[in-house]
């Protein structure tokens, strides 16, 4: 006969056993997901940047309307889309594809404010008077 403290033990043996292989099925899902939910949001931001200088060099958007048309930008965006989309979000994908003319350079082990930081270091520098280019201090950082 079996002792109740016996089939309690190997119970809760067995439930220990079964949630950790769950648990570490379900999490390395999840950080899957999310990598790849990343890697998809950076491409989006980076062909957005994209359209925006493609525009411009169109001369289709005029430097001195430039701001302006970042505002429209998000307003419209934001109205249709939501959060995510404010002028200096947008101003930031723009910079992104300036930043990384080839998509493939782009890390997807560094997440969207991530890369908003190194583009404000990129900002920093070229305001200061150094001559460099975009893609250098972003790849010396990644």
């Amino acid at each position: 006969m079996v002792d109740n403290k016996d089939l309690q033990v190997a119970t809760n043996q067995y439930t220990s056993s079964v949630v950790s292989e769950i648990k570490t099925i379900l999490d390395s899902s999840r950080n899957k997901v999310a990598a790849q939910v990343n890697t998809k949001l950076l491409s989006t931001y980076w062909k957005i940047g994209e359209i925006i200088v493609r525009y411009e060099q169109n001369d289709q958007i005029r430097a001195a309307y430039g701001e302006n048309t970042l505002k429209q930008l998000s307003k419209s965006l934001s109205k249709e889309f939501g959060k995510g989309f404010s002028r200096s979000n947008i101003y930031n994908m723009r910079l992104f594809y300036l930043s990384y003319q080839k998509i493939q350079t782009v890390s997807g082990k560094l997440s969207w404010s991530h890369y908003c930081e190194l583009l404000s270091f990129v900002l920093l520098c070229t305001s200061s008077g150094r001559n460099i280019k975009y893609s250098l201090p972003l790849q010396n950082f990644c």
